[in-house]
Formats: structure tokens, C-alpha cells, sequence
């Protein structure tokens, strides 16, 4: 139960940081990937 919890923190804390590296960071050409990085980054 306690991995499970691990996990489940480590993929909040891994969107989280994704999330705010992309609105960190300039738009660019890979700004469809950004937003395909949100979207499954919300997912979670």
C-alpha cells in the first residue's frame, strides 16, 4: 500500500514539475507537445 502511495506521488510530483517546466519555458515549435504534455499530465 505504501509503494502504491509512492507511486502515486512521484506521478503527481513528475506532472507537476513537466507542468512547470513547459510554462517555464518559452513558446517554441514544440508548443502541440506542450499541450499534449498537459493534457496527460491532468490525467493523472
Amino acid at each position: 500500500m505504501l509503494k502504491e502511495f509512492i507511486k502515486s506521488k512521484l506521478s503527481v510530483v513528475s506532472g507537476f514539475l513537466v507542468f512547470s517546466a513547459i510554462s517555464i519555458l518559452p513558446p517554441f515549435e514544440g508548443s502541440a507537445d506542450a499541450q499534449i504534455l498537459r493534457q496527460s499530465s491532468q490525467e493523472y
